[in-house]
């Protein structure tokens, strides 16, 4: 039996500098050296940037209201539309007499959570899509991607929102509605890794010991375009960020008492003639700098793990 034939009937199938050159620009600059990974996004400054805003959002979200306690349950009609500093609320309050700073940091905890965990079940799910496609025969190949291409054709944002309209809105629900609709870009990057990794010598022996297509799948073809899928899952999130926003905005999103950034900046539009403008630019500011945030987080990952874009 060929040494590399060896080696992987033992399930332990090494890539070596040659092969992973050509396997994945991702996969090698992540399977290499995690911690020169690590160094190199830390030499982009807005990636840096990002990172410190983002813990900065998460913090406030989730530590804040540790700190800052306020009733976002209860209305309280003696206290409506106050301005900021008015009876000890920092940011006034809204015309529930809710207080605006602790429901931007209960709103972060929604937005957060369900943007997060939609972005990681798309991911999980485009990841075994595009794997499955580019390591599979052509008809099914062709049937999987004819498929993505016929979702990818209709807009998100109006898919999202009649399925809103029919189901009820939960954080359950909200996190399964927007990973539905953006499995589809990372199942085509990961199926375009997998056509390349299929081809290497190494999956070609990991064949030649009888392995089937799940396990070369799970053991090399993921593995090596983790770059990819993190990279796409990134994004997503700050995609997913926008796109709960606009469910809220348009009072499809979690109803209240539960606080929500687009709710919270539907509601305050509403009196942008009456001076309120605290019940506006507090909550359209924070979701502007989360999503600026992780498309600057998204960009250093991008830079980091492409190796053509470090040789440029």
């Amino acid at each position: 039996m060929p040494p590399i034939a060896k080696v992987a009937a033992e399930g332990h199938v090494p890539v070596t500098r040659e092969v992973e050159s050509e396997a994945s620009p991702y996969g090698a600059a992540i399977g290499k050296s995690p911690a020169g990974l690590i160094v190199r996004f830390a030499e982009n400054k807005l990636g840096l940037v990002g990172v410190a805003l983002f813990v900065g959002v998460v913090l406030f979200a989730f530590v804040g209201p540790l700190l800052y306690h306020t009733d976002q349950i209860h209305t309280n009609f003696d206290q409506v539309d106050l301005p900021p500093g008015a009876a000890g609320h920092l940011l006034g309050t809204d015309q529930s007499g809710y207080d605006v700073l602790g429901r931007l940091m209960a709103g972060g905890q929604t937005s957060l959570i369900v943007s997060v965990a939609a972005a990681f079940l798309a991911a999980v799910g485009g990841s075994l899509v595009g794997a499955a496609a580019g390591f599979s025969a052509s008809v099914v190949d062709s049937v999987l991607m004819r498929l993505v291409d016929a979702f990818m054709s209709i807009p998100q944002l109006f898919v999202v929102i009649v399925v809103a309209t029919i189901v009820v809105p939960s954080r359950a629900s909200l996190m399964i509605i927007i990973a539905s609709m953006s499995w589809f870009t990372t199942a085509r990057l990961v199926r375009g890794e997998a056509l390349r990794i299929r081809e290497l010598e190494y999956v070609e022996a990991a064949r030649s010991v009888g392995s089937g297509r799940p396990r070369i799948v799970i053991r090399h073809v993921l593995p090596n375009a983790v770059g990819v899928i993190v990279v796409s899952t990134t994004f997503q999130v700050a995609d997913a960020i926008l796109i709960l926003a606009s469910l809220d905005f348009l009072g499809l999103g979690i109803p209240s008492p539960s606080a929500s950034w687009g709710g919270m900046l539907s509601t305050g539009l509403q009196y942008i003639y009456d001076g309120y403008w605290w019940l506006i630019f507090p909550a359209g500011g924070i979701i502007m700098v989360a999503v600026m945030a992780v498309n600057f987080i998204g960009d250093g990952l991008r830079d980091a793990v492409e190796t053509r874009l470090r040789e440029r």
